[in-house]
């Protein structure tokens, strides 16, 4: 009995097919209902800034300068396609080259952002983990920055309303700016309109000096005795160094005339040259032509209309720059043996001679070296191969210590700009920002005494490869 009782016990706890196929044609009579949360999408976003606040399961660090931004690169991946495509393609496909030839990957545990400020990718990263980002006119331009380099639509889309919505007569000239660094013609657009409805067009007075027989450019200049003299470069757009050209003029702002001068020993073009009062001379340094880099090094003297080959630097080098302190040239970075240099050498006219110093933090070319009292300056330039990367650190050196500090950054790249000195302040114009991909109008000017940048006025339109100089003209040039 039991047995039979057990039976059919186990024999009612099974439906037939029948009786399924009966029970599901019954319950279709009530149509599928899917919910959404309101509320989980934010949770989410709230567990993942708990997990990072909290430093667990964060697998990648993002570094920029000396910042250091632990995160998931799951969550990276999802809103970046910058970093989509790193993580998810394979690791020989993934690469993102860096300047000195290593590369980034899938699995690589952290992630250098060169060219992009401390603060911009700490505002992003705000903005992966919380959906949330303040923006302001002192914060925006770094945040377009990071936002276009990891490619953040949403991001970019917020920074252009704030922008709109920003325009009014304190700030249409640097909107007008940052569109133009950019490439946001919309912006561009709207802050002009703006602009021309409140101002009358005026025309800004130039004081035009006679041209050169032949312009050049990739060129190099100095001023020595109050003569500006324009040195080598090329005078066609071609590959770099093969049209260089050796000639050198000189202009005299007394007679406001240019006259033809010796030539330099060999062409150059992308090189350097300083004036060394002292001694009355000039030095070109380095350069490119179509043989190749240079390491060689020429003095012109004065007084003979000559120039006679001096102690040359131990590795060809071009698009270097070079400075002047205490009647010691000063040469850092550019490019050679294969990629951008971190060198800085110095010459002893006196005893002919070159020594090394303590490189630069960042390897750079394209830049620009100025003197300001006993501090040398190195500004802008880039750095990368394959990729170019703009370099925004400022760097200070100390000769009479070799040591090196940072101070305040630019607030764009610029490189192959024009640097001068005026009051103590450093001028810095034009130049090619790699982050926009595009030749800029801007002048930045740089107080020593306070370490701030300052935008305060744009070329007429954007120019790369330009040099700049100061040179005291007769009261009848001047309008």
């Amino acid at each position: 009995m039991s047995g039979k009782l057990e039976s059919q016990n186990s024999y009612s706890s099974f439906k037939t097919e029948s009786e399924v196929s009966h029970s599901i044609t019954a319950s279709s009579a009530y149509p599928e209902t899917t919910f959404t949360s309101n509320t989980y999408h934010q949770g989410l976003l709230r567990g993942f800034d708990e997990l990072r606040n909290d430093a667990h399961l964060c697998d990648v660090t993002l570094i920029a300068g000396n910042s250091k931004f632990p995160v998931h690169r799951t969550l990276l991946a999802a809103c970046s396609p910058y970093f989509r495509s790193m993580f998810t393609k394979d690791a020989q496909s993934s690469t993102i080259c860096r300047s000195e030839g290593s590369k980034y990957t899938w699995f690589s545990e952290s992630i250098e952002l060169r060219g992009i400020s401390s603060e911009g990718l700490r505002h992003i990263v705000e903005f992966i983990y919380t959906g949330r980002i303040p923006i302001s006119m002192s914060t925006v331009q770094n945040i377009l920055a990071v936002s276009r380099h990891m490619q953040i639509q949403a991001v970019l889309d917020f920074c252009m309303e704030f922008l709109i919505s920003a325009i009014d007569v304190n700030t249409c000239v640097d909107i007008i700016h940052i569109a133009e660094v950019f490439g946001m013609p919309q912006l561009e657009d709207k802050a002009t309109s703006f602009m021309l409805d409140l101002f009358n067009k005026e025309l800004t007075a130039y004081t035009l000096l006679p041209s050169m027989e032949t312009g050049v450019h990739s060129h190099a200049v100095a001023v020595l005795n109050n003569f500006l003299y324009i040195l080598g470069g090329q005078n066609h757009f071609e590959e770099r160094g093969k049209t260089a050209v050796a000639t050198v003029a000189r202009y005299d702002p007394r007679f406001n005339t240019w006259m033809k001068i010796a030539s330099m020993n060999e062409r150059r073009a992308g090189f350097h040259v300083s004036a060394v009062a002292a001694y009355n001379r000039l030095y070109a340094v380095g350069g490119v032509n179509s043989v190749g880099r240079l390491s060689s090094v020429e003095c012109y003297c004065v007084e003979e209309d000559r120039w006679k080959y001096v102690a040359s630097t131990q590795h060809a080098i071009c698009d270097h720059a070079g400075a002047v302190h205490r009647d010691k040239m000063y040469i850092s970075g550019g490019f050679t043996d294969g990629h951008f240099s971190d060198a800085m050498l110095c010459y002893n006219p006196k005893h002919d001679i070159w020594e090394r110093r303590t490189p630069m933090q960042h390897p750079r070319g394209w830049h620009q070296m100025v003197t300001i009292k006993d501090r040398v300056f190195v500004i802008g330039g880039n750095s990368g191969i394959n990729k170019r990367i703009d370099v925004i650190e400022t760097e200070v050196y100390s000769p009479d210590f070799d040591q090196w500090t940072t101070v305040a950054p630019l607030t764009m790249g610029q490189s192959e700009a024009g640097a001068c000195i005026v009051n103590d302040r450093i001028f810095i114009v034009g130049g090619y920002c790699w982050s926009a991909r595009r030749c800029i109008k801007v002048i930045q000017t740089y107080d020593s005494e306070n370490d701030t940048w300052e935008r305060v006025g744009n070329l007429p339109r954007g120019l790369a490869g330009l040099r700049l100089c100061t040179l005291t003209l007769p009261h009848h040039l001047i309008r």
